[in-house]
């Protein structure tokens, strides 16, 4: 009997001994690592904006999650573009924040040579590694704290006095002039899902396929002066100072863009502030930019009220009828208010661009409605009484304009105004509001 007690009382002894030499430091070990990654096991979200007495956006945000990979703090630097601001004090500062504390809480990016490149790659984490890390459900914290950031700064980028409109049966976009619907994505940590991203919204990587879609990005998202200048990532690349392919579809990209043959080959980058294209040779730099989602919509443009015109992108009708012979300016006007229209008013850069595509057709140069009495160009009217304010001359005609030159017409080959003495005969072409 006391045989069998002595030996129960060494088998308690040699578990008790296993038990806090083994099993204990093991479980305090993973105890402390997931305290480490998780901050406790508590997750705290707090999110507060606001608008200032300047109307510009507030932000502030925290979530106590921490990851086991450490880099460095992003910066706001003015030379870059994405976030000009760079006192510390502006909303573009308070994104960049807003982006460090949702997205890389613990941890974050800089600036180097593009935005949100990270300084070391091989640190980032993609879906699959952040699940195995944090769990399934803070991976999708991370997830739904990204397309948060992306609605503030659509918002950002959005006056209170919205020109543009949301598009239909999805406020999370909004509507171009080019009838397809836009939201900018914040990249994720590892940004090569970019497609899967957009499928979350059921829309799809946008392709920038024309200086139209261009166009019609810049007036959505060109909004604000503290956000203004955006680099965007194109998605397509060139191999040729002549040749740009989609990434995806392989279509042809037709674009002003200027390249080198040494930076060949080469992926596109669009700057929104200055509408222009640049071409970037470092493909694993595009992995950390903003990137465009986009929506095809079925949009119709309005019917012109008058039966000779026909509606534009720009909004504003054109004469139906393609007259082939050319005449004076004179002669043109009557020929127009015959239509109930006048001679083309170019007062937009989308005008500009519908007028440059339809002289293309018709390849003839085409009289204008303004009118030029001085050397002044500020002192150029135009048929509706506005002086010029954009304008888009030939700089040589500038300074060797003549007397006699006091009208001006379309040059369809450079697309840029010419003077010329109103009896020279150029193409028809009329427009009107309506």
């Amino acid at each position: 009997m006391i045989q069998k007690d002595i030996t129960r009382v060494r088998k308690i002894f040699v578990f008790v001994v296993i038990f806090f030499t083994i099993f204990v430091p093991a479980l305090l070990f993973i105890q402390l690592g997931f305290i480490k990654q998780i901050s406790s096991g508590k997750l705290v979200h707090q999110n507060n904006v606001s608008l200032s007495s300047s109307n510009s956006l507030v932000i502030s945000s925290s979530i106590n999650i921490t990851p086991s990979y450490v880099s460095h703090p992003i910066q706001s630097n003015p030379q870059l573009g994405l976030f000009p601001n760079g006192d510390g004090n502006g909303d573009a500062t308070r994104l960049v924040k807003e982006y460090n504390t949702a997205v890389n809480p613990g941890q974050n990016f800089e600036f180097s040579e593009l935005p949100f490149s990270p300084t070391k790659p091989n640190a980032v984490y993609g879906k699959r590694e952040k699940e195995l890390l944090f769990g399934k459900q803070l991976a999708e914290i991370e997830r739904k704290h990204r397309n948060h950031l992306s609605s503030l700064i659509m918002k950002q980028l959005t006056p209170e006095k919205d020109e543009l409109q949301h598009c239909p049966y999805d406020n999370d976009f909004l509507l171009g002039i080019n009838k397809k619907c836009y939201k900018i994505m914040i990249p994720a940590l590892q940004t090569r899902r970019r497609s899967k991203e957009c499928r979350l919204f059921s829309s799809v990587l946008a392709r920038i396929v024309s200086d139209y879609d261009v166009y019609a990005i810049r007036k959505l998202f060109l909004r604000n002066a503290n956000v203004r200048s955006i680099a965007i990532y194109g998605g397509f690349e060139c191999t040729d100072i002549n040749v740009c392919h989609n990434l995806k579809t392989r279509k042809e990209v037709k674009l002003s863009i200027q390249i080198r043959k040494e930076q060949l080959p080469c992926y596109g980058i669009f700057n929104v502030e200055s509408a222009k294209w640049s071409c970037l040779q470092n493909s694993t730099s595009l992995y950390k930019m903003p990137y465009i989602c986009e929506k095809k919509i079925s949009y119709n443009l309005p019917e012109c009220s008058n039966k000779n015109g026909i509606r534009e992108y720009d909004n504003k009708c054109y004469s139906k009828n393609i007259l082939k012979t050319v005449y004076s300016r004179e002669v043109i006007s009557k020929i127009c208010k015959d239509f109930k229209m006048t001679l083309p008013i170019i007062e937009e850069e989308i005008v500009q661009s519908v007028v440059s595509n339809r002289a293309r057709t018709l390849k003839s140069n085409i009289w204008i409605g303004l009118t030029c009495l001085t050397n002044r160009i500020e002192e150029c009217v135009w048929s509706n009484g506005r002086n010029v304010s954009h304008h888009q001359f030939y700089p040589p005609d500038v300074h060797t304009k003549l007397a006699s030159e006091k009208c001006v017409y379309f040059d369809y080959e450079s697309t840029l105004w010419k003077f010329s003495d109103c009896d020279v005969r150029y193409g028809v072409m009329c427009q009107s509001d309506d």
